[in-house]
């Protein structure tokens, strides 16, 4: 167990995944230094927060975690290269944003592409970096808001993975893409076998939409916050928890980098 109250559950191989992937975080980068970086959401955040967008959402994630314990910590994966992409840094504001009005203890994110000019953005902001490509697979021991938007199928489908039991899975407040959505991309029996966790949770799960009215429909399209109330939970069959098989990468998956 870590102090920050999680737990990384092992795993055969890593992942990472990302909004933009022209570069890595060793190569070559185009984005902002870090200076003008964090002057660049200093001042977004400030036109963020007098948005209806901003208040909706608040009141949207404060009404849905009403039905489980509320959150203390902050998990992100997958923010995408906020230096040079505009959605990802308006992204990442939003989360900034959250964590302060919701008082949340500790904030933690995790992305491998990532420059160290944002690196050095995200840390000033008082967001602590992961060093260890996790695969999105943390066992969750306390409530947690994980934040995740527009991340990739494999993604959501290890996270749950890791939370699959009644205890962490209540634990998990997720603002990611739609899961119901899921069920209208993928056949039934593919959702079913391919991404397991993904096809149970969108039962098990209360999903509440987050409005898209922000200027921007890109950056915010498609989200929800999405909880797990253990009444909800104990009602569930005991096979659903059972043979809870470790999801496989598919290499040629080219939402995942390993």
């Amino acid at each position: 167990m870590e102090d920050d109250g999680f737990q990384l559950v092992s795993r055969k191989k890593a992942a990472r995944a990302s909004k933009v992937h022209t570069h890595n975080a060793q190569g070559e980068y185009d984005g902002m230094d870090g200076v003008e970086l964090t002057k660049r959401i200093d001042k977004l955040k400030l036109e963020l927060i007098v948005t209806k967008f901003y208040k909706d959402t608040v009141t949207t994630i404060q009404t849905a975690i009403l039905e489980v314990s509320p959150p203390s910590h902050l998990l992100c994966y997958g923010i995408g290269r906020i230096g040079s992409c505009h959605i990802a840094r308006t992204q990442f504001v939003l989360l900034l944003l959250l964590r302060d009005h919701l008082k949340l203890q500790e904030s933690s994110l995790y992305d491998p592409v990532l420059h160290k000019e944002e690196v050095t953005a995200i840390e000033q902001h008082g967001v602590n970096m992961l060093t260890c490509n996790e695969g999105c697979r943390r066992t969750l021991s306390q409530p947690t808001l994980v934040y995740m938007l527009h991340c990739s199928s494999a993604m959501y489908n290890n996270l749950l993975w890791a939370n699959w039991n009644k205890m962490s899975l209540t634990n998990v407040i997720l603002v990611s893409n739609k899961l119901s959505n899921y069920q209208y991309r993928y056949a039934t029996q593919e959702l079913k076998e391919k991404w397991r966790y993904i096809y149970h949770a969108i039962t098990l799960c209360r999903e509440v939409t987050i409005h898209n009215n922000y200027e921007d429909g890109v950056v915010f399209n498609d989200i929800a916050v999405h909880v797990f109330p253990q009444h909800q939970l104990s009602t569930t069959p005991g096979t659903v928890w059972e043979n809870c098989i470790e999801p496989s990468v598919d290499k040629c998956d080219n939402e995942i980098i390993l």
